[in-house]
């Protein structure tokens, strides 16, 4: 069996039936190691959500990817352990910046394989993989009150320099 995967999931402590739903979803996934993380305190929750996010990033710099999946995420039927391996084996191949296993819209998108798509333009981060590629652009990116999906799909637009 592979390593299981880090999965870290923001969750705020006044949120208690969240992190119990949460755990909930990933207890019998032996493919996952859930990791539930405080969110850093600020009076602006997306200013909270970046912080953390990058905090959780710069602990993470060593690995290829890392992924993220919020408190109210429900696993369904459609839910595969070896497709999400594969899909990651995948998006790392083409090197992808993000694969999201969950969006609410979609601006753009077109088929890279069965099941899979590359996308443009979106909203949702409901279980979101970050590749390497993506993490310094995050880390120097300046908070500017954008939504966390938005400055998502903005950086991984963002050329390489």
């Amino acid at each position: 069996m592979l390593t299981p995967l880090i999965v870290h999931v923001i969750n705020l402590p006044k949120r208690e039936d969240r992190k119990l739903h949460i755990i909930n979803q990933f207890e019998n996934r032996t493919e996952f190691n859930l990791k539930v993380i405080t969110p850093i305190p600020d009076s602006n929750g997306a200013r909270s959500l970046w912080k953390t996010l990058k905090s959780i990033i710069r602990e993470n710099l060593q690995s290829d990817f890392l992924i993220i999946c919020e408190d109210d995420h429900e696993f369904t039927e459609n839910y595969s352990g070896d497709k999400l391996f594969h899909f990651i084996k995948v998006a790392e191949k083409a090197n992808a910046e993000f694969l999201s296993g969950g969006v609410s819209w979609i601006e753009t998108f077109f088929p890279v394989e069965k099941d899979m798509y590359w996308m443009d333009g979106f909203n949702g981060t409901q279980f979101i993989v970050i590749f390497k590629p993506l993490h310094l652009k995050f880390l120097t990116s300046r908070f500017n009150n954008t939504p966390i999906d938005h400055l998502i799909g903005k950086l991984a637009k963002t050329c390489k320099e």
